[in-house]
């Protein structure tokens, strides 16, 4: 009989240090990562789409789109991302050449990390062609890590050529969710 007592008593503690590790887990993620999104989400509008419910938020700003999609539970991958509200039509002729593909979509993307740092990126793209580039707050590019200085001239090329529309995204981020 004391010996049941003894087993069933590390039981309990094994159970009480599992629910302690698990909380502090909860903890830890929601407070340094997780409730930077919810307070982002005070100011948007929540997605409708039962699919999306309670995982998207947008709202119109400063004639831009900003989109919040919150990170998955005790996980990353959240991002908001700000991009002009009117959308390009792209048109393309009877053998299916793009026409206007000089026109390029740009999208900011702010990746908070955890305790309050920021990653910034931009997308421009057309139907045919993506770049993707990472960047810092105040628009300049993040050098390839491997040194690839060819690839850097490209991007830094391209970021040249959306700098004004870059910066005016930033600024609206800024503006709405009070990033510094």
């Amino acid at each position: 009989m004391k010996e049941k007592k003894h087993v069933l008593l590390k039981l309990t503690i094994l159970v009480l240090i599992i629910a302690a590790i698990f909380g502090t887990i909860n903890a830890v993620w929601y407070f340094g990562y997780k409730k930077t999104y919810d307070d982002f989400a005070e100011v948007m509008e929540e997605l409708s789409s039962e699919a999306k419910k309670g995982n998207e938020f947008e709202i119109i700003s400063d004639d831009c789109v900003c989109r919040l999609n919150m990170p998955k539970y005790l996980g990353s991958g959240g991002s908001l991302t700000v991009h002009k509200a009117e959308k390009i039509q792209y048109q393309f002729d009877e053998k299916g050449n793009l026409i206007n593909g000089d026109e390029k979509t740009v999208i900011l993307h702010i990746w908070p990390q955890k305790f309050g740092e920021y990653k910034y990126g931009v997308t421009v793209m057309n139907p045919l062609t993506t770049q993707q580039i990472e960047i810092y707050p105040d628009g300049s590019i993040v050098p390839q890590e491997n040194g690839n200085t060819e690839l850097d001239e490209s991007n830094q090329a391209t970021l040249e050529i959306y700098r004004e529309e870059i910066l005016h995204y930033i600024d609206v981020a800024y503006t709405l969710w009070g990033i510094q």
